[in-house]
């Protein structure tokens, strides 16, 4: 071979691409099965039954007799034909090969395995699809085997191919979650900067995920999120039933954009992870809350105090779990003040009654003791008025 142009050699499992200016060339070396039956005054097995089905289609009645002399390797030659006809590339030659197969299947007294027959009829149509315009990949069956379906699928996936992928996924039976989250994400990227709306796009991605139980919105959300789209990202994950993902894409959420998006995106972090019930999730939106760890000395409450004060009962856990931490650190003082600022009194008072037992002094437990009387005295107050106002 002479080329006049710079060359890219590729390897390949079952040859070498030359890919040149002008052209891609593939050379391989000629399989075994090919040259069992193509080779010049061949009189093996497999050339022998392709002879037969020649003169059978013509009309000979003497292609028993070719079918006679391999009676005993009949078998060897129906899967030499199978293996040929993966290494062909001639259109012409693959359907000869395969119907030399299934001629020589009829006079076998056990019929081997279709499996195998069925499965490279599939990969050969697919490889043939392939190789059209305008997909252009050219793919050969072992390449395929090598590298997959899965492999297959990811390749088409990564060219925008979508809807070949899907369709390829439906005939094959596989997986098409992937693919779609692809979609999902490119048809977000590129919407950047044009007249669709968030609800449009929501939209069209709840329509292709209907269906796919086991796909993650909560990823394509934070593609959005990326994208500068909080509005759509919060719909996406009105649909992503996994609570920790929720939380981890609006705390995300919650450290871009201004003040008010911050606390919008914290306070739905905070109550998906109330209502999720799992402490290391309220543990996590603490911290974001309060801007660190929530028992240290330089963290801001002041956030947390505003959401609690907006939805008590919704966030309850959240305060229970935040106070919680503060007196197993023995942080009393700040615990009473979280308390006082939402307006808790008899918690405040209990608070002061904890802190009393980690006094060693009498005068000191003394102190305290008198000091959580007053704050239930206070509380019990509040109380009365409540109940008067409320007749």
């Amino acid at each position: 071979y002479q080329y006049d142009t710079p060359l890219h050699l590729v390897s390949e499992c079952d040859g070498c691409r030359i890919v040149g200016a002008h052209k891609v060339e593939f050379v391989q070396r000629v399989p075994h099965s090919t040259e069992a039956i193509y080779s010049i005054g061949n009189c093996d097995p497999p050339a022998m039954l392709c002879y037969a089905l020649e003169r059978y289609e013509k009309g000979d009645v003497c292609a028993q007799e070719s079918l006679r002399l391999i009676k005993d390797d009949l078998s060897e030659a129906v899967t030499t034909c199978i293996d040929a006809a993966q290494h062909e590339h001639d259109l012409g030659n693959v359907q000869s090969l395969l119907k030399a197969a299934v001629f020589g299947r009829h006079f076998l007294s056990e019929p081997p395995d279709p499996a195998r027959f069925v499965v490279t009829c599939r990969n050969l149509r697919i490889c043939n699809e392939l190789w059209k315009s305008p997909i252009d990949m050219p793919l050969t069956v072992p390449q395929l085997e090598r590298v997959g379906m899965k492999g297959l699928i990811t390749r088409l996936t990564q060219r925008r191919q979508h809807l070949l992928a899907i369709r390829l996924c439906e005939w094959v039976g596989h997986q098409r979650d992937q693919v779609l989250f692809h979609w999902a994400c490119e048809r977000i990227r590129h919407a950047r900067g044009s007249s669709c709306t968030d609800e449009q796009l929501c939209e069209a991605v709840l329509a292709k995920f209907c269906g796919c139980a086991g796909i993650g919105y909560a990823e394509v959300a934070r593609v959005a999120a990326e994208n500068h789209r909080p509005h759509l990202a919060t719909m996406l994950l009105n649909h992503e039933p996994r609570s920790h993902a929720q939380v981890q894409v609006l705390l995300q959420l919650s450290r871009e954009g201004d003040d008010d998006n911050h606390m919008l995106m914290l306070r739905l972090a905070i109550e998906r992870a109330a209502q999720s019930n799992d402490p290391d999730l309220v543990h996590c939106a603490l911290v974001a809350a309060c801007g660190g760890d929530p028992c240290g000395r330089e963290a801001d409450v002041q956030a947390l105090i505003r959401l609690v004060r907006e939805r008590p009962q919704e966030l309850q856990v959240v305060a229970d779990v935040f106070s919680s931490a503060l007196q197993q650190g023995r942080q009393f003082d700040r615990a009473r003040a979280f308390f006082e600022q939402l307006g808790r009194g008899r918690q405040a008072a209990h608070t002061a009654v904890h802190q009393v037992f980690s006094k060693y002094e009498v005068e000191e437990r003394e102190k305290w003791l008198k000091f959580s009387r007053d704050f239930f005295s206070q509380s019990e107050a509040g109380l009365v008025e409540v109940e008067r106002l409320a007749v």
